[in-house]
């Protein structure tokens, strides 16, 4: 990717050493999968849905409701309406922000059995989620396979 096939949107980013051209065109090879689309999956996707990933990955097992708009921030009442899984309507806010970048919408539970094929080739994975059993599974997937594993949580509206 050259500084000059940069699209519109990317070209400011271009002038940080931290988002080179090169450095660009290494994130266009990249798998990273988002588990827990929710408060701090949906925050997360505000920023990196823009960058030009490879493909973004997202699994979540919910649906929205109108409780998850006063702090899921990339939700709105007519997905709520519509009835739209969090992973889903995630989704299409990520094709209307950055009709480049690939998504692929995983609507389930991420357990034992299916966490090796859902994050098969991923080079980042990035926890959202609002449960222990999950975490705990995703840390022991990403330290045996090597995998990078970023967290965050809030836990009675403080960030953890």
């Amino acid at each position: 990717m050259m500084a000059g096939s940069l699209p519109p949107e990317l070209s400011r980013l271009s002038l940080y050493p931290r988002f080179s051209p090169k450095r660009l065109a290494e994130l266009s090879r990249r798998r990273v999968a988002v588990v827990g689309v929710g408060g701090v999956g949906s925050a997360f996707l505000l920023a990196v849905g823009r960058l030009p990933l490879g493909e973004l990955l997202l699994i979540d097992r919910d649906i929205l409701a109108p409780e998850n708009l006063g702090h899921q921030l990339i939700y709105d009442r007519g997905m709520v309406e519509a009835g739209m899984a969090k992973a889903e309507a995630a989704a299409s806010y990520l094709g209307r922000v950055n009709p480049s970048l690939s998504v692929r919408a995983v609507v389930a539970d991420l357990t034992h059995r299916n966490i090796g094929e859902l994050l098969s080739g991923v080079d980042l994975i990035v926890d959202g989620l609002d449960n222990f059993p999950t975490r705990f599974l995703l840390n022991d997937y990403a330290v045996k396979g090597g995998v990078p594993w970023v967290y965050g949580g809030v836990v009675e509206g403080e960030a953890v």
